[in-house]
């Protein structure tokens, strides 16, 4: 009840009062690709949806300031292709983001569709972080980790940041969203890092039931955990930044030859201009 309380004292602040700060933002990113098979001697050349850097994306984000420190925000994102215009997200409105939370000193209380903390875990030491050419080629959950019905805290204090998100059914099109089973679907994940001027380091875990297909004649999975685990680190030397991370994932929903994996990555990145960055 109470939690039910704070979202609707938060959310009635944004829509009675005129908020004092709201930015209208986006980016616009595409690009041509060209494959080939070189064991058929097929190819193609394509604009997929995404195929820049980053995803297409343009979103709402505001807040209002509600006395002594305290504030209440919202950001509303949503993810198109730039190809065909089609909204991204499995045609959700607001599919990449859509949250209304509770700010102050103490850090962020928000209630919504959000990232894992792997997302804040990872922003300082994965050097390509969500674009469709780094570690999400290999783990797709990486490039886009959101989810449904998730309550979550984010706060820094001096060097130090740590937060913790828990959904209460990970995602409403895939799985069955907020459910009466105590474990179908939930997810939890964690961060905790230390920010010092020239280095870096971090820890953060994330951890997602499945479903119980029970019903449908399918398996019990609402008990099976599938967990990530990482440690990463970084270096600046002068304007260059080194990078390292190291994920441990354990999912016992998969067969056993599966079950267990790891990624690593090293970068660098270093900016030869303003508006350049190698």
């Amino acid at each position: 009840t109470s939690l039910t309380t704070t979202l609707l004292l938060c959310a009635g602040s944004i829509a009675s009062a005129q908020a004092q700060n709201v930015t209208l933002y986006g980016l616009v990113d595409t690009g041509v690709e060209r494959l080939d098979n070189t064991s058929t001697g097929g190819s193609i050349t394509r604009m997929p949806s995404i195929a820049g850097s980053a995803a297409s994306r343009w979103g709402l984000r505001g807040s209002e300031d509600l006395g002594n420190g305290l504030k209440a925000v919202f950001t509303l994102e949503s993810g198109f292709g730039l190809d065909t215009g089609e909204t991204q997200q499995g045609g959700r409105a607001f599919g990449r983001q859509a949250f209304v939370g509770l700010s102050g000193q103490w850090g962020t209380l928000s209630l919504g569709r959000q990232y894992s903390m792997l997302f804040p875990g990872a922003a300082n030491t994965d050097i390509f972080l969500a674009q469709i050419y780094g570690a999400g080629a290999f783990d797709t959950y990486l490039a886009g980790p959101r989810l449904d019905n998730s309550i979550a805290y984010l706060g820094k204090f001096g060097s130090v940041t740590a937060g913790v998100l828990y959904s209460l059914g990970k995602d409403a099109q895939n799985c069955a969203g907020e459910s009466s089973n105590s474990s179908e679907c939930r997810s939890w994940s964690a961060v905790l890092k230390y920010d010092a001027p020239t280095w870096g380091v971090g820890t953060w875990v994330d951890e997602q039931n499945g479903r119980d297909n029970r019903p449908a004649g399918g398996a019990d999975l609402s008990d099976k955990s599938d967990r990530r685990l990482a440690l990463n680190g970084y270096v600046m030397l002068g304007k260059t930044k080194l990078a390292a991370n190291y994920m441990q994932r354990r999912n016992e929903a998969a067969v056993q030859a599966q079950r267990k994996s790891t990624l690593w990555s090293l970068g660098v990145s270093h900016p030869l201009t303003t508006a350049v960055t190698l």
